[in-house]
Parts: C-alpha cells; sequence; structure tokens
C-alpha cells in the first residue's frame, strides 16, 4: 500500500495500481493505469470523478453511501432547530447580558422537504417524523417510506418547495441536479422557509440563493458545500443575512475513516471473488 499526494505521484504509480481509494481522484489519467481494478471515492458524491470518459469500463466505483445517514441527519437537525430556536438572538441576549423573553417556534408541525431520498434523507426522515415533523421528499424513483407522507418523482420537485417551512438539500450532484435550485426555484420557496443544503455546491445558484436571504425573501439558509472550496474568503456568502455557513463538514465523524476502510476492504475481496461490490455506482447515472 502507498499513499500518493499529488498527480505527479499517481502518474509515477500508475501501472502498478490495482485498487485506489481517494476524495479527489486524478482527472485525466486513467489510461495511464491498465491494471486498475477499483477506483473507492470517500464520500457519497462521485462528482470529482465523472464524467472520466478515460477510464475503462472494466474498473469498478464504489462510493461512501450509508455511513453517513447518522451525523448528517444530526447536522440537520442542528441547523433547523438554530433557525426555529433564533440561536443568533440567544447568543445576542446572553453577550449583552440580556433577559428579554421572546417566543421561539416548534419543529412539530412543520414540513421538511428532503430532496433525495437516499441513505441520508431517510435517516434524517425517521428523526424528524419523531419530532412530529410532516415529511415530503423526493426521489428519482418513487418508493413509498414508512417516515415519509409524499414521495415525488424528481420532475415534481416545484411541489415539494412551495409546501416546505425546512428545504434539505442531499440529493447528488449529476447533470439533472446541477442548478436544480435557480432563481426561479428558489422563489418558490416560502417566505418564512429555511434551505439547509448539505449536497454539492453546484445543486443550488449561490447569486440566487444570496439575493433571496439578502432581501428577506426566505428566512434564511445553512449551507455546508459551496461550487468553490474553500470558500473564499471574500466571497460575497460571508455577509449574507440569516446565513449560517460550514466548512463541508456535516458528513464527517471520528468513525469515518474506519467505516470507508471497512468497505474498501471487502470490496477488494469482493472484485477478487467475483462479487457485486458495495455501493456500486452507476457511472452513467452519477451515482
Amino acid at each position: 500500500m502507498i499513499a500518493l499526494n499529488s498527480p505527479e505521484e499517481f502518474e509515477a504509480a500508475a501501472p502498478d495500481i490495482e485498487y485506489l481509494i481517494a476524495l479527489l481522484p486524478p482527472r485525466g489519467l486513467w489510461e495511464k493505469a491498465p491494471n486498475l481494478k477499483l477506483i473507492q471515492i470517500i464520500s457519497t458524491g462521485v462528482d470529482s470523478l465523472l464524467p472520466a470518459p478515460d477510464l475503462s469500463d472494466d474498473v469498478k466505483i464504489s462510493n461512501a453511501r450509508g455511513i453517513h445517514g447518522t451525523q448528517m441527519a444530526e447536522f440537520a437537525l442542528y441547523f433547523m432547530l438554530e433557525f426555529a430556536k433564533n440561536g443568533p438572538r440567544i447568543r445576542r441576549q446572553h453577550k449583552e447580558h440580556e433577559f428579554t423573553m421572546f417566543n421561539p417556534v416548534n419543529l412539530s408541525g412543520s414540513t421538511l422537504g428532503i430532496i433525495g431520498l437516499g441513505a441520508i434523507g431517510e435517516a434524517l426522515a425517521e428523526r424528524a417524523k419523531a419530532l412530529g415533523m410532516r415529511v415530503i421528499a423526493t426521489q428519482r424513483t418513487p418508493k413509498p417510506n414508512p417516515h415519509v407522507e409524499k414521495v415525488y418523482p424528481s420532475e415534481q420537485t416545484a411541489k415539494l418547495v412551495e409546501q416546505a417551512d425546512y428545504l434539505v438539500l442531499v440529493a447528488p450532484l449529476t447533470d439533472e441536479t446541477r442548478g436544480l435550485f435557480d432563481a426561479d426555484m428558489i422563489a418558490r420557496m416560502k417566505p418564512n422557509a429555511v434551505m439547509v443544503n448539505l449536497s454539492r455546491g453546484g445543486i443550488v445558484d449561490e447569486t440566487a440563493i444570496a439575493k433571496a436571504l439578502t432581501e428577506g425573501a426566505i428566512k434564511g439558509a445553512a449551507i455546508d458545500v459551496f461550487e468553490q472550496e474553500p470558500l473564499p474568503s471574500d466571497h460575497p456568502l460571508w455577509g449574507v443575512p440569516n446565513t449560517i455557513i460550514t466548512p463541508h463538514m456535516a458528513a464527517a465523524d471520528d468513525a469515518y475513516i474506519a467505516n470507508i476502510t471497512k468497505i474498501f476492504a471487502e470490496n477488494i475481496t469482493r472484485i477478487n471473488s467475483g462479487q457485486p461490490l458495495i455501493n456500486e455506482v452507476d457511472r452513467y447515472r452519477g451515482y
């Protein structure tokens, strides 16, 4: 096993590589790795790898689907509670020694819209329903879920958006989802709605969401993912009101590397024994 820290190091070692685990795999160098059998991406999204027209169809791709559910569901709930209970006001009053009562709102009775009912969305739906929320969701091929009142096909995303008090994005970045939340889709959100983006920055038009927040068209947004990462210190989103920015950390926890390593090791065994992979990715769908 060797660690590769740059495209140049990958290129030098490429002829001998059979199995690769990576967060940001080196694009455009796959022809130099003729013995490659498996690429294990350590995130759920595989947009860091795909499209890869120079990658042989014989190379299997796997992702980290299934290991993020708990931490990302908790992060989404934290963001929703932050807005429901008015965390900024609580901290301001504490800092200023101000003892003034005010009325927060409850998550119970509100509507949660989940964009992308995969493993993460299902984990969130279960927890949100337990808190008394009405849960609706989108899914490319809708399937019944005991925690979700209504599952819409992806092409009916606008119907969900118009109902949601809290909108949580956990869909993969694909050709179909890129730019999905443009100015027109954001304009369909309720004035008291909160957007939580835990998916990928390319799904949301950052200029449009910043404009909606600045103008008070929606209540707030919590954004963990961005088109450019790290988010530049002078990026306009830093100064937008009613916005929480976190550094692409919603999926992280102290067991992450151990969990993805187990999947990688098992997939090596499965390739060598001709068994189906854990979390094999359909490269043409992008997930």
